[in-house]
């Protein structure tokens, strides 16, 4: 509201044109400017998160153990498996629960505490001791936090001593037992795909399993993409028969190509190629 009114009163009280250059000054003094940033900053993170998810709803078709995959489930992104050999009781089910995190900027241990994300995970963990974890980025981890992804990853042999008790107080103030620990961290693992090169595998994946010509995959893409934000909302698990439904809808589209299905089924009638003249008007020539 602010800057609405700071730029109604500059387009009313200056000459023509003058507002211009005095509204870059007038927004950035104002206050919901680092409002505005931060508005940018969810929409991009939502974008992203989106793309990541229906690139992995293609999980169903590459992965015979892969039963659905939910978007804004208990994590950003849930890929649930079927029991293996189809016995519930004894079932091993890894189940894999997803933080999808955008930024322009790389990240420290200081972001993932105030974040919580370990919390989440822990919480989960208390109650699924087979889940898997994932913390997808499109940003670099730096200092701790890289040493943590190396450790989660098995690359890095022991955590520094002040990591170590960072770990522990989260894993503390979580509910986590200090024993059951290493075995936790080890089920979480850590994924750094760029903006472009997310775009580029959900197109591949689009391809392959759409079977589709390709220069046809963007259509494919963004109707997912749409149609994710409603799965999202609604929590609808999405499974292979869904994205079956959707591919044979947009393939239709493509195939009627420039034709008018309104004139198609007679719901108006085709514009003639020319307007007749009014009678008695004479045309100038």
């Amino acid at each position: 509201m602010i800057l609405l009114w700071c730029r109604i009163q500059r387009l009313f009280s200056t000459p023509a044109g003058a507002h211009k250059a005095k509204d870059a000054t007038c927004y950035a003094r104002s206050p919901v400017a680092g409002y505005d940033a931060h508005a940018r900053s969810n929409i991009a993170g939502i974008r992203f998160q989106l793309l990541y998810g229906v690139l992995r709803t293609f999980d169903v078709y590459g992965d015979d153990h892969v039963a659905e995959v939910l978007l804004e489930g208990i994590e950003d992104v849930d890929v649930r498996r079927r029991p293996e050999g189809g016995v519930l009781k004894a079932a091993r089910v890894d189940n894999t629960y997803m933080q999808v995190k955008h930024s322009k900027d790389p990240k420290t241990w200081s972001w993932l505490d105030h974040e919580h994300i370990l919390d989440n995970f822990v919480a989960v963990y208390r109650l699924d001791r087979e889940a898997r974890f994932s913390l997808v980025t499109d940003f670099a981890l730096r200092s701790e936090l890289d040493e943590f992804s190396r450790y989660c990853a098995g690359k890095l042999g022991h955590l520094p001593p002040t990591l170590l008790q960072k770990v522990r107080s989260v894993a503390t103030r979580a509910g986590l037992a200090t024993a059951e620990l290493p075995t936790f961290l080890r089920r979480i693992t850590f994924e750094r795909i760029h903006d472009g090169d997310l775009i580029a595998q959900l197109q591949a994946a689009v391809i392959r399993h759409f079977d589709v010509t390709a220069g046809n995959e963007a259509l494919f893409v963004s109707h997912l993409v749409a149609c994710a934000a409603g799965w999202a909302s609604e929590r609808m698990p999405i499974r292979q028969a869904l994205l079956e439904t959707e591919r044979l809808r947009v393939a239709e589209w493509i195939g009627l190509g420039v034709e008018n299905p309104a004139v198609r089924d007679r719901l108006i009638e085709s514009p003639p190629d020319r307007i007749a003249e009014p009678r008695g008007r004479r045309r100038d020539r």
